[in-house]
């Protein structure tokens, strides 16, 4: 099981896709005290505590609620090609991206961080990953303070160079 030195009972936590992925974060985010909600298109809901609100739509959920805690995260786990509405975004405090790059549009992000729609973003992945990361964009990116930008390496965790060992062998 995963584990956090953190307290997060001021925040709510917002999850797109409650899939292998989505499922850790929630269950990390719950046992150290945030307050999730989530949109699942995975069926997976019946996993989650009774403390987890399941919302009828991803809209719905990059809207602050205004029973929302201090700190509202907007974490993103979706299959490539799942377009998220970030033009419709408010009061989300800090959106995480680490499913494909290719969900948002990174125009619109930036729109929205420069109206205040969404304050800070953490990504690790780009619309263009593989590309020269010398490109405006890119540099952009880098240079802001309000963006959080990693490498996209969660193939580099122990248990997954573990799976893929056993999976090749």
């Amino acid at each position: 099981a995963l584990e956090s030195d953190f307290d997060f009972k001021d925040v709510t936590l917002g999850v797109a896709g409650a899939g292998d992925v989505g499922s850790r974060v929630i269950d990390v985010f719950q046992k150290d005290g945030a307050d999730v909600l989530y949109v699942d298109a995975a069926g997976k809901s019946e996993e989650f505590n009774q403390n987890a609100t399941r919302l009828p739509d991803i809209e719905a959920l990059l809207h602050r609620p205004l029973e929302a805690r201090d700190t509202y995260v907007v974490s993103l786990h979706l299959p490539k090609g799942v377009a998220v509405p970030l033009e419709t975004a408010r009061g989300i405090d800090i959106l995480v991206n680490t499913s494909s790059g290719w969900n948002i549009n990174e125009d619109a992000l930036m729109q929205a961080i420069d109206e205040g729609r969404i304050g800070r973003a953490v990504l690790d992945v780009f619309k263009h990953e593989g590309e020269d990361f010398q490109n405006d964009r890119i540099s952009q990116f880098v240079s802001d303070d309000r963006l959080i930008i990693t490498p996209h390496i969660a193939y580099n965790d122990p248990r997954a160079i573990q799976k893929t060992l056993q999976m090749t062998i």
